[in-house]
């Protein structure tokens, strides 16, 4: 899967003391080389080396400039990853500009919220009609200079001007010295805990962010990065964006989600980025494929059994693993373009079962853990150190420690300075020494982060037993039946779920068992998927048993509010949206 050539010029934390000087510092190693890809309406795919990134950022800071913006100052993005983010991010952090980047799939309410509470004197929009969306709340957003519109189009509404009026011919100097420790940017968390956070990151946070993962696996030259997570978030920006800078590797831009299995092919990335949501489709995928191949059926039933490769392993085992590889890994390596050598799944936690499968069939994954708070990263496995069920090891200069009540404590350089205007919040989760409270459960076992879901996520039924959500979810994850998952019990006797059936998959199950495919909640459609459940929790407590399910064929989305930019499950919105479910699957049981 890997490329069979590989350099080294990664770029080190001893070499740059910025995001910005980063960026100038591979614009002087790597000139003529191919930094960014993305396809072009008209010419198709499209490369920029990263001596015509840097005239183009120039281009933009001087533009920026042009607008009396001064260190200091906010600037907001509204844009799907793209080129021209690029420009955007590096040009204001040349300046010393703060970011504010804005989640497409926030929608004008959110966005309002930010640009209003952040008090951003200009905004980038991809589409003007982003814009109007906004302006009819002008009172909130009195302080926006300046809108920069990326589309065409004759009429610009009130405050907007068109990229191509506002970029200057050429670039003038404008090279400010910016401090490692300024205020770099004010990312937002994704709102699955509660209100949306502005979280403070100086560059220094974020380089240190960007960094720690190439201690543990190196990135080359060579390369290809398709970035497909929105930018806006920070496990993109740090983990990927700014790491492919620092290592050299090109980076492509994906068109649409839609378009993804076609990119995936076209492009053959060698590193992939992705939340557990992505890698439970890819299984979905192979799950699929084996349902009309009776030898991939038998051998994908192995994979979980089977495990990871030991160097003690019999000559039986050697020979399944090279049949899991031949008949089933190739085709899943053939549908990601052939050549990944590594794929990091990050985000949150991936079921222990489905990662042991994923790498049985040979794909080479690895887990890590980080968050918005700590600018991204903080643990991450290698490839030839690796446990399922496991987010890895600490980075060399991440702290962990687990607080008497099972939190995970981190203290690292990228630990965030707080959160913007909200000093009680800052003060809850920051201690005097620098210690971040991550609102996170977890445990350490051999060096290794263990992670059981959000503090206020964890389910106190009313019998006192205590359990993680996030742990069961994961399970039943694993399984291509169910799309989405969501357990429930605080305050009550037993554990229900709530859950999104895959519609093929759901099709064939009913048919097998005799069911209605219209009437998953019929008596007898809730009785085969509890026993379907049970067997998937077999080496779960008594007390974790879901006893209750209620199943729709309608999948919870971003766009519905249901779902985060992140592909996180918004718990407290499905509980609401769900409350007469949720009330009937407890009748008799109060």
């Amino acid at each position: 899967m890997a490329n069979s050539k590989q350099t080294l010029d990664s770029i080190g934390k001893g070499d740059v003391s910025t995001i910005s000087g980063l960026f100038a510092e591979r614009v002087r190693r790597s000139p003529d080389k191919v930094a960014y890809r993305q396809c072009d309406a008209i010419v198709g795919w499209r490369g920029y080396t990263w001596r015509e990134m840097a005239e183009r950022v120039a281009r933009w800071r001087s533009a920026f400039a042009a607008s009396g913006l001064k260190g200091g100052d906010r600037v907001a993005i509204l844009h799907h990853n793209s080129i021209e983010w690029v420009c955007f991010d590096i040009a204001a952090l040349g300046l010393g500009l703060v970011i504010i980047p804005l989640s497409l799939s926030d929608g004008p309410p959110t966005w309002v919220e930010e640009l209003a509470e952040t008090g951003a004197r200009l905004l980038v929009a991809g589409q003007r009609a982003h814009w109007t969306a906004m302006s009819g709340q002008t009172d909130h957003l009195s302080k926006v200079a300046m809108v920069v519109c990326l589309d065409d189009g004759e009429r610009c509404p009130d405050r907007c001007v068109n990229v191509t009026d506002w970029l200057p011919a050429g670039a003038t100097a404008t090279d400010p010295a910016v401090h490692p420790g300024s205020l770099a940017t004010i990312t937002y968390t994704s709102g699955t805990t509660g209100r949306p956070k502005g979280v403070m990151l100086t560059q220094a946070n974020m380089l240190a962010a960007a960094l720690a993962p190439l201690e543990r696996n190196p990135g080359y030259p060579e390369d290809v990065f398709l970035s497909f997570l929105p930018m806006a978030h920070i496990f993109e920006r740090t983990t990927e964006y700014y790491l492919a800078i620092a290592c050299g590797g090109e980076t492509v831009f994906a068109r649409s989600p839609d378009n993804l299995p076609e990119d995936f092919a076209t492009i053959r990335p060698s590193v992939i980025m992705g939340v557990p949501r992505i890698y439970e489709r890819l299984w979905n995928g192979v799950e699929s494929y084996a349902a009309g191949n009776r030898l991939a059926r038998w051998l994908i039933d192995r994979a979980g059994k089977l495990g990871l490769r030991r160097e003690n392993d019999g000559l039986m085992v050697r020979f399944q693993h090279w049949l899991l590889e031949r008949f089933v890994g190739q085709k899943l390596s053939k549908h990601l373009g052939g050549r990944v050598r590594i794929a990091v799944c990050g985000g949150a936690p991936l079921a222990a079962q489905l990662a042991t499968r994923l790498r049985a069939v040979g794909l080479p994954l690895i887990e890590g853990y980080g968050l918005a708070e700590a600018a991204g990263p903080v643990t991450g496995d290698s490839l030839s150190d690796y446990e399922p069920g496991s987010v890895g090891r600490p980075f060399s200069e991440m702290k962990i420690r687990i607080s008497g009540d099972g939190e995970i404590l981190v203290k690292s350089p990228s630990v965030m300075s707080g959160y913007w205007n909200r000093p009680e919040e800052t003060a809850e989760v920051l201690s005097g020494d620098g210690w971040l409270r991550t609102g996170d459960l977890g445990e350490m076992r051999n060096g290794r982060l263990y992670v059981h879901g959000r503090m206020r996520d964890l389910v106190v039924l009313s019998t006192g037993d205590k359990l993680a959500p996030s742990d069961i979810e994961s399970w039943l994850m694993a399984d291509p039946l169910f799309a989405q998952v969501m357990v429930l019990g605080n305050d009550r006797p037993m554990v229900v779920a709530l859950a999104v059936l895959d519609i093929e998959h759901w099709r064939r199950f009913s048919e097998e068992h005799g069911l209605d495919p219209s009437a998953p909640n019929s008596p007898l459609g809730e009785r085969a998927l509890l026993a379907r459940i049970a067997r998937r929790l077999e080496m779960m407590p008594e007390y974790a048993q879901v006893r209750r399910i209620h199943a729709s064929l309608k999948p919870w989305t971003v766009e519905d509010g249901l779902v985060s930019a992140a592909l996180k499950i918004r718990r407290a919105e499905i509980e609401k949206r769900f409350g007469s479910e949720f009330k009937q699957l407890y009748a008799g049981h109060e």
